[in-house]
């Protein structure tokens, strides 16, 4: 089959950008970082929508989360304000403790439990980052159904069968069985207004 992708330039170049509006040193306030990223990516899905990409996508979603947790870890600066942080985020002392006083660097501390664990997937969604792939499906399907539609309206064209306007959800097969005996027939899933 005929795939669209995503030119490795590309995906270079975007994960460039999303590194230079998470990087550790210029990052700022989490939340405007996120509202930067999600304009820019929001564009970005929006140009490349019609590619399959969906494991790339996950990987950068991926990856982005943990750009965030290192920022925000670095945000933290002090164990001891690492450690109110993890508490207040639901940790258990000891568990938080651990955290805040180990010695690795922020992105590693990104990618250990403890820290996942106080900032997870969902908690960042709900402070206003942008999650790629589900933002990515709803694009992609919209297209897919675009695609879709403007396929069976040519396939109905060459078959000379006709597309009918039903009740919602109503499957409707038609095929002008005259012109072909072995005519393709065609469903439709039509909503009505």
């Amino acid at each position: 089959g005929i795939y669209v992708r995503v030119h490795g330039k590309s995906w270079k170049k975007a994960k460039d950008n999303l590194r230079k509006l998470t990087s550790r040193s210029k990052c700022g306030s989490i939340v405007k970082a996120m509202e930067r990223i999600e304009v820019y990516m929001r564009g970005w899905l929006k140009h490349y929508s019609v590619a399959d990409m969906k494991k790339n996508i996950e990987a950068l979603n991926g990856w982005l989360y943990r750009r965030i947790r290192m920022c925000i870890w670095k945000q933290w600066k002090l164990p001891k304000t690492r450690k109110r942080k993890l508490m207040g985020l639901g940790m258990p002392e000891w568990a938080a403790c651990e955290g805040a006083y180990s010695r690795k660097a922020y992105w590693r501390m990104a990618d250990i439990g403890v820290v996942k664990r106080a900032l997870t997937k969902e908690r960042l969604i709900k402070w206003g980052f942008y999650d790629l792939a589900s933002a990515y499906q709803s694009m992609h399907v919209n297209i897919e159904n675009a695609v879709t539609e403007q396929y069976e309206r040519w396939w109905c064209a060459m078959q000379g069968t006709q597309k009918m306007k039903a009740g919602p959800s109503t499957e409707i097969e038609q095929a002008n069985l005259s012109n072909h005996s072995n005519a393709a027939v065609v469903k439709t899933m039509v909503v009505s207004d």
